[in-house]
């Protein structure tokens, strides 16, 4: 039987409800506002606790942070985003890099151009990249120190 080891890390995410503009957004990891990692610290005594490890500089209720699932709704003007794969929580901070659009008919703005309603049956995609290290240091998926660089790009539709 598999059971949830102590310091797999719990990650609130917003649903949406009340208000549908945050959903996605982490709110908490381990019930802290910060991003962490716990480890098992031992007293001295003969009894030990599981004490958050800081691995980020982010904080929850500071900055934007979303999942690399969902991302931010409604997102069409940022110049910049940062997201948290769950995953590996690896924080991607993205700068806006290009736009294009998609149409509900197919693919590529063209498509639309003959429909009447092309201003509701087009959507605009926002593509946000960068090239960093390939894993920061201080990082909450690995202790790993994994060196050279990647790069990184999101599409927001």
């Amino acid at each position: 039987m598999w059971s949830r080891a102590a310091t797999n890390p719990v990650i609130t995410v917003n649903t949406g409800y009340p208000n549908p503009s945050l959903a996605g957004k982490i709110m908490s990891m381990n019930t802290f506002d910060y991003p962490n990692t716990l480890f098992k610290v031992y007293d001295g005594l003969g009894s030990s606790d599981y004490l958050p490890f800081r691995c980020s500089d982010a904080n929850f209720t500071e900055d934007v942070v979303y999942t690399w699932q969902q991302n931010m709704p409604n997102n069409v003007a940022a110049t910049n985003i940062t997201t948290m794969n769950t995953m590996n929580y690896q924080f991607q901070h993205q700068v806006f890099d290009d736009k294009s659009y998609i149409c509900s008919a197919g693919s590529g703005n063209a498509t639309c151009n003959q429909t009447f309603n092309t201003a509701y049956n087009s959507y605009q995609e926002d593509t946000y990249s960068k090239n960093t290290s390939y894993m920061a240091v201080n990082n909450c998926g690995t202790r790993i120190f994994s060196h050279g660089t990647a790069a990184q790009s999101t599409t927001v539709d």
